[in-house]
């Protein structure tokens, strides 16, 4: 397999090499618990309108690695060979291995006064190993099918429905006897101008006993975040324009248009609540009575913070300040974009 990869880096890198003006050629910057910081960058470059070979390389500067993920699409099936942050498998930070993905997408028009303006669906298969890993131990190896899909419905009233769902299915240990586990969740979020509410809900099976395979929610403002089995997120917000400015700045040459033409200020207030649940399947006491308990529920865990925030929009940057408060009176001040 490194022998594919270093085949492919090196395919990659010469079309890389080719005119700019035919690439999608964008800086990576990001951070996760495993590399620290990720820095490097990501293209692509399209052939015959249907061939598009593509090359993401990126240095760590906490775990002093190199990333890599290296694909070719063909139409919309696209085959990658990886070793890259990011992974739908709930517990962990990032994968390596094989990966191929389809995806789709189409317009189905109107039914019943309701637009469907969008519908994505992805299917992608995944052979390889996931990190981290327990240290010192070889990371085993991982099959999962993962299906997803996105709709984006324009109801009546000016209401906009977004619903994205998921689901993965999951083995483990495959050269001994294959484990299993498996997810679902589901996300729903409805809009209208300044007024959005999202609700999200969710639930997994972990027969195999992956390790740190469970949901885990937070909400903003809060350190602490509960784990689950089962989950159920809400979110609030209501924004209000502020202020909006023209700049009046002159046009620079070549694009002939200001770098900022205007920038304009919102306010919003919000309101956050997660919930989770966890079935334990320790075996109680050795009577009749807990013989008949197959499983025994722990009590729900929540969080909850609400909060006001004020976002400076510069045509197209954001910058969010929040004053988020904690159930028990304690507040945070938090910077974002």
């Amino acid at each position: 397999m490194k022998n594919c990869v270093r085949a492919l880096i090196v395919l990659m890198g010469f079309a890389m090499a080719m005119p700019v003006a035919a690439q999608n050629l964008t800086p990576v910057f990001e951070q996760n618990s495993v590399d620290g910081y990720l820095l490097g960058a990501q293209g692509s470059f399209k052939l015959f309108q249907f061939l598009e070979p593509s090359l993401a390389l990126a240095y760590g500067l906490q775990s002093q690695k190199i990333r890599y993920q290296a694909g070719l699409t063909v139409w919309e099936v696209k085959l990658s060979l990886l070793d890259w942050p990011g992974t739908p498998v709930l517990g962990r930070v990032g994968q390596s291995g094989l990966q191929v993905t389809h995806k789709s997408s189409r317009s189905l028009g109107t039914l019943l006064d309701v637009e469907i303006q969008q519908y994505e669906n992805s299917v992608t298969l995944f052979f390889g190993t996931l990190w981290p890993w327990v240290p010192n131990e070889l990371p085993p190896d991982i099959l999962y099918l993962s299906l997803s899909s996105a709709q984006r419905f324009a109801l009546p009233f000016g209401i906009t429905l977004n619903v994205n769902s998921r689901t993965l299915y999951g083995w483990w240990r495959l050269g001994v006897l294959p484990l299993s586990f498996q997810y679902t969740q589901s996300h729903l979020e409805l809009k209208r101008d300044l007024l959005s509410v999202s609700f999200g809900f969710g639930t997994l099976q972990n027969e195999g006993r992956l390790p740190d395979f469970e949901f885990v929610q937070s909400v903003k403002g809060e350190t602490e975040t509960i784990k689950g089995e089962q989950f159920w997120a809400l979110r609030f917000e209501r924004r209000f324009e502020m202020i909006r400015v023209p700049l009046g700045l002159p046009p620079l040459p070549v694009i002939n248009k200001p770098l900022f033409e205007s920038f304009f200020i919102e306010g919003a207030v919000f309101v956050q609540l997660s919930t989770t649940k966890t079935a334990l399947r320790e075996k109680p006491e050795e009577t009749e009575e807990a013989e008949r308990c197959a499983r025994c529920i722990v009590p729900m865990a929540n969080l909850l913070s609400w909060g006001l925030s004020a976002i400076l929009s510069l045509d197209g940057l954001k910058f969010r300040l929040d004053i988020v408060f904690k159930r028990d009176g304690e507040y945070r001040l938090l910077f974002g974009s």
